[in-house]
């Protein structure tokens, strides 16, 4: 088969035995289309085969394929076309590369088959050759955003479960500090370190809801942020974020940088914007993170090319001494998925993020950028007036809202479960537990109507709390019912329907991690609630 490929000359005769009228028609199309003698060596090539590799059609008749095919295909050339000339068989659809004139490779589907005569003696191929360089590209791209997606579903699951374990343990951290802070009272440096350790596990569950937050979209919840004062309380962590070898600078505007925002959310901005300056500065250098003020008008919108909100805005800048973009890659940076880093850095969807925050925030986000001059992006949020901070609420003592009805907790975490006993017991109630739905209805039928509210989580082992819970209600309807869960509400969602079902619309939820005060608060708020919905009177 060798032989029969290599049986050819350049400077062997040639013919173009198409008739003229033949030629012009199919010099119009798109396809390249060939003929070859009996050694596979063209005797005619259509126009189409010039724009697709840049050889002239005049000094490729009399050569073959192989002579452009790409190395790492040519086994597969060898496999398609011997099999034709030696008549073993008769037709072939393959894609192979090809290296241009230009020194470039293209994808092109062949499509080829044989010529024979009466006697069924091969005297040539036919065929075509079409271009899909730019169909492969854009299928690796899709297939590229698949992996990544699908890699981001996968840490989205992995966030929810390590959220609903992460969320158990602060509400025993949190709760438990709450009640010491209530038993030491005012007293000195013990107090001040409980409310310490309270306030780190507040913030612990604030990063739970950064980690959820990333995976999947949420509602934003906006108050009114000091931007400085944001910046300011991330500098340790932004610090550990960039390294040591790029120093962080922080300017802070000469006005109030005071908007209103998603705090976790503006953090994250801040955060991807930090991270993508870094991986721009592979050999070290300087972050400044920097506030201002500007007034946007129709003016700057047409300057930009467009429609902005007139009014006052608070600047966010964060500028990089790193290898800047082009004007192309700057072009991309915001679509999801695209990336100019290597394989495994990172998804594309860092600034895709920042864009979809900022946009959601009623803000505007640009980019300013070249070669080996650095990066500076500016984030433009709608500034408020001054006076317009929330106020802060004056520190208090929590207050357990009391009851005397019999309340059965069913929990499989065993910490949630005796801390929630231990408030509820505190606050005057009769409290059973049981550790599983199973356990759970036993307990229910023994006591029947003597149980006034069921507490139960919802993802347990074996039944969830929402099966249990339709079983107690058939036999006891004027039993209540007051759910509590670990995870967000997406994913609890997505777990209830692979059981088989969802919550109805307005049930009563209580979310972990949550304190004393939450959980006697939700208690009362549902024994004090009628059937309908309607709070007693």
């Amino acid at each position: 088969m060798q032989q029969v490929l290599e049986q050819h000359s350049p400077h062997s005769p040639v013919r173009r035995d198409l008739p003229t009228p033949y030629e012009e028609i199919v010099d119009l199309i798109d396809e390249a289309v060939f003929r070859t003698d009996h050694a596979g060596r063209w005797t005619f090539l259509s126009q189409a085969w010039t724009t697709v590799t840049g050889f002239a059609v005049a000094e490729s008749v009399g050569r073959c394929l192989a002579d452009v095919v790409h190395s790492s295909d040519a086994r597969l050339y060898a496999d398609t076309i011997g099999p034709l000339l030696l008549g073993t068989t008769v037709s072939a659809h393959e894609h192979v590369r090809v290296v241009t004139a230009h020194g470039t490779v293209r994808w092109l589907v062949l499509r080829v088959r044989s010529e024979r005569d009466p006697n069924g003696k091969v005297l040539g191929l036919c065929g075509t050759l079409y271009d899909i360089t730019e169909r492969k590209a854009e299928g690796v791209r899709r297939e590229e955003e698949l992996r990544a997606s699908q890699k981001m579903e996968a840490i989205g699951r992995l966030a929810g479960g390590i959220s609903h374990d992460f969320n158990n343990l602060l509400t025993v951290i949190l709760s438990y500090a709450q009640l010491i802070e209530e038993a030491v009272g005012a007293n000195g440096a013990v107090s001040g370190d409980v409310t310490e350790l309270r306030r780190a596990s507040e913030r612990a569950g604030e990063l739970t809801r950064q980690l959820l937050a990333y995976s999947r979209q949420q509602l934003l919840k906006p108050t009114t942020l000091d931007l400085d004062r944001v910046v300011t309380d991330m500098a340790t962590m932004l610090r550990r974020v960039i390294g040591e070898d790029i120093a962080l600078t922080l300017v802070p505007g000469p006005r109030a940088a005071t908007v209103r925002a998603d705090a976790g959310q503006i953090e994250q901005v801040i955060v991807n914007l930090a991270v993508n300056a870094r991986d721009a500065m592979p050999g070290g250098g300087t972050l400044t993170i920097a506030t201002t003020s500007a007034e946007l008008d129709d003016s700057v919108g047409d300057l930009w090319g467009v429609r902005v909100v007139p009014g006052p805005y608070v600047v966010l800048s964060v500028t990089d001494t790193g290898q800047g973009m082009d004007k192309e890659t700057q072009r991309r940076i915001f679509e999801p998925f695209f990336t100019t880093k290597d394989l495994g850095r990172g998804t594309g969807l860092g600034l895709a993020t920042v864009y979809g925050i900022v946009k959601q925030s009623g803000g505007y986000i640009w980019a300013e950028s070249a070669p080996d001059r650095g990066t500076t992006f500016r984030v433009y949020l709608p500034q408020l007036g001054p006076g317009t901070m929330d106020p802060v609420a004056a520190p208090r003592r929590f207050t357990l809202l009391r009851g005397t009805e019999t309340i059965l907790i069913v929990e499989d975490e065993y910490t949630v479960r005796a801390l929630a006993r231990r408030v509820l017991e505190r606050a005057g109630y009769t409290v059973l537990d049981a550790g599983t739905a199973a356990q759970g209805f036993a307990v229910m039928s023994t006591y029947g109507s003597s149980i006034d509210l069921l507490l139960t989580d919802i993802i347990m082992p074996g039944a969830t709390g929402r099966d249990l819970a339709q079983l107690v209600t058939t036999s006891n309807p004027a039993v209540k019912v007051l759910y509590m869960s670990g995870y967000d509400n997406g994913e609890l969602a997505a777990r209830l329907q692979g059981l088989g079902g969802a919550l109805a619309p307005g049930i009563a939820l209580l979310e972990k991690p949550f304190t004393p005060e939450d959980l006697a608060r939700h208690v009362r708020e549902v024994l004090d609630t009628r059937d309908g919905g309607e709070k007693a009177s």
